[in-house]
């Protein structure tokens, strides 16, 4: 049986060597930003009015998804990541569904993501799920799900709009950081 729950700080390194797999599974890129927010797992999700998800079976993890507060009322879906011999069981979709969860009990006004374009399956649950892009790059869609006052949510997402980003956790907070080139594998 697959339980979805809250990270616990002694799996940090199960955790990275999963996210580490999956990544060089789907050869998309090396894990560009390293593991800073899973070293500090408490402090970037915890703290940072977030949470950090685990599908479990077996003692084993399946599949991870964290959630962060990044600049006003906005959340952000980081390190969504499944397992592909549990792909189209519903899994995933328990995870995604945690993060709005989450997102819409603590207030935000919408819950952002960043989907490679290769990342086509992963892109279809999201527009399924009520996610819409408000920014394409060469590279990156770059996605919201509104949760509340789509009017207040565009004033919110204006910074987004201009530039390709993405998310890092360093030294102790959340920054927005510019991605200039396409993040591929060697």
């Amino acid at each position: 049986m697959v339980e979805i729950r809250t990270a616990r700080e002694e799996e940090k390194e199960e955790i990275k060597e999963f996210i580490d797999k999956i990544m060089k599974n789907e050869g998309i890129y090396e894990p560009h930003y390293g593991y800073a927010d899973i070293e500090e797992l408490e402090s970037a999700y915890g703290d940072s009015n977030g949470e950090f998800y685990i599908a479990e079976e077996n003692g084993r993890i399946i599949g991870t998804a964290g959630v962060f507060k990044i600049n006003g009322s906005l959340s952000h879906l980081r390190r969504w990541n499944l397992d592909p011999a549990y792909r189209g069981k519903g899994i995933g979709k328990q995870l995604l569904d945690k993060t709005i969860e989450f997102s819409e009990q603590n207030g935000y006004l919408g819950l952002t993501g960043v989907s490679e374009h290769e990342l086509r399956k992963a892109f279809k649950i999201y527009v399924r799920n009520g996610f819409k892009v408000f920014r394409s790059s060469e590279s990156f869609n770059y996605i919201v799900k509104p949760l509340q006052d789509e009017e207040q949510l565009d004033q919110e997402l204006k910074p987004f709009m201009r530039m390709n980003w993405d998310t890092e956790w360093k030294e102790g907070s959340w920054q927005i950081i510019q991605v200039l080139e396409p993040i591929k594998a060697k």
